[in-house]
């Protein structure tokens, strides 16, 4: 296992239309360009934001019938090319109208090793997401072990505990958080996004990925903020502006936690009968 991993996010601008083929070329072209500049340096680890197909602008027109598609064979070639993992999360539809809210992880070789259905769903997905309960899986990788926590699941903290014996080391939640004012966005606001992820991290001592687009939000007209971030298991965090960028970070498992959170570790306040 890898001491030292070089990580970017490719928080990419992800245009929404349901009745618009042309935006899944689009979006896909921005993504594939973003990685060929962010690999300009040596990566280890890739992760694309939720939903670089259409942006949960439901429709027959922005989500591919299979979760492999032309598209997604160019993104294998990306991490082939360039010899690194690569983590997002699309839709796959599963009929004409409902699908799946698909984690995915490329290894450097250009192979699908992990794959993750999102486990819940709002009131208002009902009828296009299916909720499924998919097990939550871990995969090896050289850099350690990676789990997924697809998109609202982070604000769930049951969500992860069927990883408590299963010794991952990061956790990649691909997003589209929105609300710069937390008054106007009374129900999920960016901020409670972060702040889930911050508790998911010091309630599992693991490190956090969790990328975000930029742009609108195709059904509430709310500005996604971008600001994806790693967050370390002590809770402190290293983020992105709100601009499209690719975000750098290089972590060392040797800074695993501070000392600060030490006194009331939860993970082990949990285990208390």
């Amino acid at each position: 296992m890898k001491k030292n991993i070089n990580i970017a996010f490719i928080q990419a601008r992800i245009e929404a239309d349901p009745f618009d083929d042309s935006i899944v070329e689009d979006n896909f072209e921005r993504v594939y360009e973003m990685i060929d500049k962010a690999c300009v340096k040596k990566r280890d680890l890739l992760i694309l934001p939720d939903e670089i197909v259409g942006g949960y602008a439901y429709g027959p027109m922005n989500i591919p019938l299979e979760f492999e598609n032309e598209y997604f064979e160019k993104l294998k070639e990306k991490a082939k090319q360039y010899s690194v993992y690569i983590a997002g999360a699309m839709l796959a539809r599963q009929d004409y109208i409902t699908s799946y809210s698909k984690g995915f992880l490329i290894d450097r070789s250009g192979n699908i090793v992990l794959e993750q259905n999102r486990r819940n769903v709002l009131e208002e997905e009902e009828k296009f997401v299916i909720k499924n309960q998919d097990k939550l899986k871990v995969v090896e990788t050289d850099f350690g072990k990676v789990a997924f926590c697809i998109g609202i699941d982070i604000l769930f903290p049951e969500t992860l505990y069927e990883l408590e014996d299963k010794n991952a080391d990061i956790i990649i939640s691909p997003n589209m958080f929105y609300g710069k004012d937390d008054n106007e966005n009374i129900k999920f606001p960016a901020s409670f996004f972060i702040t889930a992820a911050q508790a998911r991290a010091m309630e599992w001592k693991k490190y956090i990925m969790l990328s975000n687009s930029v742009g609108n939000e195709y059904h509430s007209e709310e500005a996604l903020v971008g600001n994806s971030m790693i967050i370390y298991p002590d809770g402190n965090y290293y983020s992105a502006n709100s601009d499209e960028c690719i975000f750098e970070h290089s972590l060392n498992f040797s800074e695993r936690v501070s000392d600060y959170i030490n006194t009331y570790d939860l993970n082990k306040l949990r285990s208390i009968e």
